[in-house]
C-alpha cells in the first residue's frame, strides 16, 4: 500500500520580513500548495494522506484560511487525515473545535482527534498521537506503542514533536527513537511518520522513522534545511516485508541568508 506524508503546513503564518503585497503571496502560494500535495498524492496512486502535526500556524488562524484550506482539501481524491501538533494542539481553543472548521470541513477530512488506533484501509491502521495541550506530559507516541499487540495489519505510527536522538533534553514529551526501533524489530508497527521537524530527515537504523518536508519554506536556509516538499511511501507487509520512501517537490519559495564581512 502507497500513501503520502507531509506536515508543518502552518498555515496563517506570516512572515515579519515580507511586505504587505510580498505577504499576501506567500499565503497564496501556501494555500496552493495543499491543491499541488493532492495532485501528487493522485499522480502516486496514494491511497490517503497523513499530516503528521501543525496543520495551522496557531489557533488565533482566520476563518478564511480555515475555509480556504478546507476547500482545497475537498478536491482530495483520497481521505486525508490531520494530527493535532504543538502549534495547534486539541486544547479548547483549538481551530479543530471552531464552529468555521466543523462547518467547512469536507466529508473526506477526518482531524485524528483520538489517540488510538485507527482503521483507514483494508488490513491498514493508523497509531495516532494528537497533542491535547502544548506542553505534553508524556512521549505520546511511546504510550501508544506500549499498548500494541502482534497483528498481521500494516500499522503506520502517526506523531508530531522533538526526537531524542536530535534533541537531547529533559522536555518529558520528546519522542525517544529506540523503542520505536525495537518496535519495528518486532513487527508490531511498520513505519512512524513525524511532523515538527521542517527538514526531511530519516532517522535511526530501520529506514522506516521519517520527518517529511514542511512543503513550503518557513524559514532561513541557515536554520531549515530543504524544506518544500512531500513524501510518498510504500509498505508491504509477509514474508517479504519491504519500504520505499520518495520525495516530491511543492514549494515555490526559498528564504536565502547571506553573510559579508562589512569592514569599510
Amino acid at each position: 500500500m502507497k500513501f503520502l506524508h507531509t506536515a508543518d503546513w502552518q498555515l496563517g503564518m506570516t512572515r515579519h520580513f515580507l511586505a504587505p503585497e510580498a505577504q499576501a503571496q506567500f499565503t497564496a502560494d501556501r494555500l496552493a500548495g495543499i491543491s499541488r500535495i493532492g495532485a501528487i498524492a493522485a499522480e502516486v496512486g496514494a491511497e490517503f494522506v497523513v499530516v503528521c502535526g501543525d496543520v495551522f500556524d496557531d489557533h488565533r488562524v482566520s476563518s478564511r484560511i480555515i475555509t480556504q484550506a478546507l476547500d482545497r482539501l475537498r478536491e482530495f481524491a483520497m481521505p486525508v487525515y490531520l494530527l493535532p501538533g504543538n502549534h495547534d494542539p486539541l486544547d479548547v481553543a483549538s481551530v479543530y473545535r471552531s464552529g468555521v472548521f466543523a462547518k467547512a470541513c469536507p466529508p473526506g477530512v477526518t482531524v485524528l482527534s483520538t489517540p488510538g488506533v485507527r482503521e483507514v484501509a483494508d488490513g491498514v491502521d493508523l497509531v495516532v498521537a494528537p497533542w491535547p495541550t502544548k506542553s505534553p506530559s508524556n512521549d505520546l507516541i511511546a504510550e501508544q506503542v506500549r499498548r500494541l499487540g502482534s497483528d498481521d495489519r500494516i500499522r503506520i505510527v502517526v506523531g508530531h514533536g522533538g526526537v531524542d536522538r536530535l534533541s537531547p533534553n529533559p522536555d518529558p514529551a520528546i519522542i525517544a527513537v529506540d523503542p520505536l526501533e525495537t518496535a519495528l524489530r518486532e513487527n508490531l508497527i511498520d513505519f512512524v511518520a513525524l511532523g515538527d521537524r521542517h527538514s526531511v530527515t530519516d532517522l535511526g537504523d530501520s529506514g522506516r522513522i521519517w520527518y517529511s518536508w514542511a512543503p513550503e519554506v518557513t524559514d532561513f536556509d541557515n536554520v531549515e534545511k530543504a524544506s518544500g516538499a512531500v513524501l510518498s511511501v510504500s509498505l508491504t507487509r509477509g514474508q517479504r516485508p519491504s519500504v520505499a520512501v520518495a520525495e516530491h517537490e511543492v514549494g515555490k519559495w526559498c528564504f536565502r541568508s547571506l553573510t559579508a564581512e562589512v569592514d569599510g
